[in-house]
């Protein structure tokens, strides 16, 4: 039983020490991590600096001809209070211009380092990490800028506090009318669609729209137009609904409003250091999702909406190498069929429920005739997710890995395509 002395002051002083430090214990326990790096990083970084940003960005981060500052209220404006993370990811997806991507993961954390010193993060003993995911519960100084604050960095001035400013208005999006692909679309795409590469099943890539003639394409004018990243880009972009899917080199993926070339989303992938970005030739569009394969030999499913990875499957087994990806996924009746090039000759059939020595963890049935220059992997379009058990053939994933579902493949023999297996389903 608890005694109340004193009504009033006391009885809330009690109360109100209690809240304040239940209070401050969550904010402790939530609280973003301090961002840690070495000095030698931030010498890494100048280096690094010096060689690929100083001619934008002014040999001392203050702005340059071609750059913004890098460093004081200009730069926190932007980048105070979100995860590092984010800048990491920024700088891996557009920086260098011309050659983003092509510094290796310790250069880039030597960047990062250099941009937190700048901005006031002192250097210590631990390293920062050159792993983006590693990266996600650090936050960069300042506080990150709410709507609010947004909307009053105007032209005209400061405006009086207290008063609320309206929410900026929502532009309409196409993803706002998306609706999903089914297997009667795939198999006869309506005539302003194109929602798998060559667009039909025949491959013929041929368009029934009839807008554009003999007689008026001489007076077509351009609408709009977007760079792609600097290297091969070979892909066919896919279009469903008034949105544009476009990949391009570096594994980027961006959604874009076909009438006017808005970005709607951006999804880039954190290629693993040393791995050679390889040329896509196709993508999959299916129900909600869009499917791709990555030159770490991964296919992933993404939300159309969101750009979001819905899930992320190895197509090849830890260690495997000679593989390469250049191809697109296809999909019949919900099943993703990747194609892949290069792999040595082998016959290995392998599932999470299929027990035996040829089996390798996480991998989906893969079958290979003798001899054959490559493979074809399938994939349930659901790719059903599982935790890792602590003990077994799949003990040595991460314990939140995910693995998709086998299902039939079509196996290469002698480079033909055989008659695809009995389903076991």
């Amino acid at each position: 039983m608890i005694h109340v002395i004193k009504p009033g002051a006391w009885a809330l002083a009690a109360v109100l020490g209690a809240y304040f430090a239940a209070a401050t214990s969550a904010h402790a326990a939530a609280s973003p991590a301090t961002a840690k790096f070495t000095a030698a990083q931030v010498e890494r970084g100048k280096s690094a600096y010096a060689q690929n940003c100083a001619s934008c960005h002014g040999p001392g981060l203050e702005a340059g001809e071609f750059g913004p500052p890098l460093k004081g209220s200009t730069f926190l404006d932007r980048w105070g209070g979100r995860p590092v993370a984010d800048l990491s990811a920024y700088l891996h997806t557009n920086m260098p211009p011309g050659r983003a991507g092509e510094l290796n993961d310790d250069t880039y954390a030597g960047l990062v380092a250099l941009l937190l010193n700048a901005n006031g993060v002192a250097a210590s003993a631990q390293e920062l990490p050159a792993d983006p995911k590693a990266l996600t519960s650090m936050r960069l100084p300042g506080e990150a800028r709410s709507e609010q604050a947004q909307l009053r960095s105007t032209s005209l001035g400061a405006i009086t506090p207290g008063v609320k400013l309206p929410a900026w208005p929502r532009k309409p999006s196409p993803l706002d009318r998306y609706t999903p692909v089914s297997d009667a679309m795939l198999n006869a795409p309506p005539d302003g669609e194109w929602l798998s590469r060559r667009r039909t099943h025949d491959a013929l890539g041929f368009s029934p729209l009839k807008q554009i003639t003999r007689q008026n394409v001489g007076s077509l004018r351009l609408a709009w137009s977007l760079a792609l990243p600097v290297g091969a880009n070979e892909n066919e972009p896919l279009m469903h609904d008034g949105v544009l899917f476009v990949f391009s080199y570096r594994d980027n993926v961006q959604a874009l409003d076909a009438e006017t070339g808005d970005e709607l989303w951006h999804y880039a992938r954190q290629l693993p250091q040393n791995t050679v970005p390889s040329t896509k030739r196709g993508m999959a569009l299916y129900g909600n999702k869009l499917f791709i394969g990555t030159s770490d030999l991964h296919e992933i499913a993404l939300d159309v909406r969101t750009g979001r990875v819905v899930w992320d499957h190895p197509l090849a087994a830890p260690g495997e190498s000679g593989s390469i990806l250049t191809g697109g996924p296809l999909i019949a009746k919900g099943k993703v069929m990747q194609g892949m090039a290069g792999a040595p000759p082998a016959a290995t059939t392998s599932s999470p429920s299929t027990p035996g020595p040829a089996r390798k963890p996480g991998v989906s049935t893969r079958l290979r005739g003798p001899g054959s220059p490559g493979a074809i992997r399938g994939t349930d379009y659901r790719c059903r997710s599982v935790r890792a058990p602590p003990s077994g053939p799949r003990a040595a994933m991460t314990p939140n890995s995910t693995w998709c579902s086998s299902v039939p493949v079509i196996p290469t023999t002698q480079g033909r395509c055989a008659s695809p297996p009995a389903s076991p389903e």
